[in-house]
């Protein structure tokens, strides 16, 4: 099945949206967490408030005091300060001016306060307690939150902080650009004090992250005629900050859902070349780490935890080595584990949307249609489909025929062996997209009218040939009477 206009950043329909697997499960956090600059409070303080005495507790917890705007949140996209190559970003980025106060978003301890080798910048990293525990071990894991290119810290490692309490103050980064990074990292249930760049996940877990429900998702390619090369492009745009998963469905003529192998998890626990695109899942899986207990050399060839791309691993600990993997010759694109990324420069301050583009190129086919779901941390789904993913009628007795078709409309007198006579059929179809074709159609007659899978062959404008399953409508008239 093939539909080409070209890889555009253009939004058609408007969508509906699902909940989506997490490394750590999104194990439970603070359900009232605080913003870490207090919903911007230095932009319109209260009277007689000062930063010492924390975040309002009328603050916590809630969507209205979000520290809007965004300058960029948890996924791909093109990193400004390095001429714009392909960057996956592990956080969301707020920028304010140098010496903006910074909060704690919920109770906690001081792990690091101040300079530290494996950053590049001052950080603060604070540990959290599940709800009802006082341990990591014996709650699942704990969760922690990162603050950092910090200008200044007013807490000391091994104290305790208070949700809401000042922490210190923010700085800018390498690039001169004055912003808090913030990141979210959960530590999985069998390894409870893990807080490496894997175990990050959308800070929408833990904030109370506004949701404006206006989602696009716009089909750019279609080919699902190979069968274990298919490919899909569509564009998701929305107003929602929060994207964390692309999940295609791919379905034949039955209606049957078409297995991608590459959707389980091989022995250990890796997906390799899937039709889903999970931002959180991925990071969890190809971002490795270099612990006492976890060495990076784990993850390569022969390794307790093998990676399945262990032959591009160098020497030396990376953790961006796979997510941030650039289109050869083409560095502000991603290619990784069957999918093509592209982004567009956003600055999401409420007057633009954010907008991923992604093409999977290692579908398992033929298929009649597929089916794309967006999923997002701060729950919810938009779901859109490209060909009839409805029941679809079993096959009626047939005998074959071709005939000839002009742009969307094709029709055919008689065919097969019942040509000269017996019921004539006219067929009539609409792609449903605008696009025009031509070609041959080998498809069946039927005794009767109704809607029917065929097989076309189509052929584009630039002569490319491809096989089309499609449905179909059958009008099934006396041969002689008028249509």
């Amino acid at each position: 099945m093939r539909f080409q206009k070209g890889f555009v950043w253009v939004a058609i329909g408007l969508l509906g949206i699902l909940g989506v697997e997490t490394p750590a499960a999104a194990q439970a956090m603070d359900p009232s967490a605080a913003w870490p600059l207090c919903g911007r409070i230095m932009d319109n303080k209260p009277r007689r408030w000062k930063p010492e005495q924390g975040c309002p507790a009328s603050r916590w917890g809630t969507a209205e005091h979000a520290d809007l705007p965004f300058n960029s949140t948890f996924g791909p996209r093109p990193l400004a300060s390095e001429g714009g190559r392909y960057d996956f970003h592990r956080g969301i980025d707020l920028a304010a001016p140098i010496g903006t106060p910074i909060f704690a978003v919920a109770d906690g301890r001081v792990d690091l306060a101040g300079e530290d080798a494996a950053y590049s910048d001052p950080v603060i990293k604070l540990r959290h307690y599940r709800p009802g525990f006082t341990t990591c071990s014996g709650g699942g894991g704990c969760y922690f939150s990162l603050y950092l290119h910090v200008s200044g810290w007013v807490v000391a490692p091994g104290t305790s902080v208070t949700k809401g309490q000042l922490i210190g103050y923010t700085g800018a980064s390498a690039s001169g650009f004055e912003h808090l990074h913030f990141e979210v990292r959960d530590a999985p249930a069998d390894d409870p004090l893990s807080a490496w760049q894997r175990d990050a996940v959308h800070p929408a877990r833990l904030l109370a992250w506004p949701v404006v429900e206006d989602t696009s998702i716009s089909f750019t390619t279609v080919d699902l005629s190979a069968a274990d090369a298919s490919r899909v492009a569509l564009t998701v745009e929305s107003s929602r900050y929060d994207l964390v998963a692309v999940e295609l469905a791919l379905f034949d003529l039955s209606g049957a859902e078409i297995v991608q192998p590459g959707n389980v998890p091989d022995p250990r626990g890796y997906q390799v070349l899937p039709s889903r695109w999970n931002m959180e899942l991925w990071n969890f899986q190809y971002s490795h780490k270099d612990s006492a207990s976890v060495p990076w050399d784990s993850f390569g060839a022969g390794g307790l935890r093998e990676c399945p791309y262990h032959e591009d691993h160098g020497p030396s600990y990376s953790p961006y080595l796979h997510l941030d993997a650039q289109v050869p010759g083409t560095p502000a694109e991603g290619l990784f584990n069957g999918v093509h990324v592209r982004t567009g420069n956003y600055w999401l301050n409420g007057a633009r949307r954010y907008a991923v583009g992604l093409e999977f190129l290692a579908l398992a086919g033929p298929a009649a249609c597929v089916r794309a779901t967006a999923r997002f941390a701060a729950g919810g789904t938009a779901v859109s489909s490209w060909g009839e993913c409805g029941a679809l009628p079993n096959q009626p007795p047939l005998a074959d025929f071709d005939f000839q078709c002009s742009e969307l409309d094709c029709s055919f007198d008689g065919g097969g062996s019942s040509d000269a006579e017996g019921p004539v059929v006219n067929w009539a179809w609409d792609f449903g997209d605008g696009t025009a074709g031509a070609g041959t159609v080998t498809g069946h007659v039927f005794a009767v009218s109704g809607t029917y899978p065929v097989t076309l062959e189509v052929t584009d404008e630039a002569g490319a040939t491809s096989t089309l399953l499609r449905d179909v409508t059958v009008k099934v008239r006396t041969k002689g009477k008028p249509r």
